[in-house]
């Protein structure tokens, strides 16, 4: 979670409605601002995964699964 309260830290989208962006112009903030965010919430799930004590039925594990393969997906 405190991933995801970055990217409202980041206030991105305070700006968005105070500018008024629209359209290229609102994806382009959006993608420069929370990208290092999701670059840094990718990395925790691929060390969480290696971590041995993480069993294939831990609930934790399951969803940490479920977006590295979204990841994966995203990159192909």
């Amino acid at each position: 979670m405190t991933f995801i309260g970055d990217v409202y830290r980041a206030g991105v989208e305070k700006v968005i409605r105070e500018d008024k962006l629209e359209g290229a112009e609102k994806l382009a903030l959006r993608q420069k601002t929370s990208a290092p965010i999701v670059d840094a919430i990718f990395a925790f799930v691929t060390e969480q995964r290696l971590d041995p004590s993480m069993t294939p039925k831990n609930p934790f594990a399951k969803a940490l699964q479920y977006l590295d393969t979204r990841v994966r997906q995203l990159a192909a």
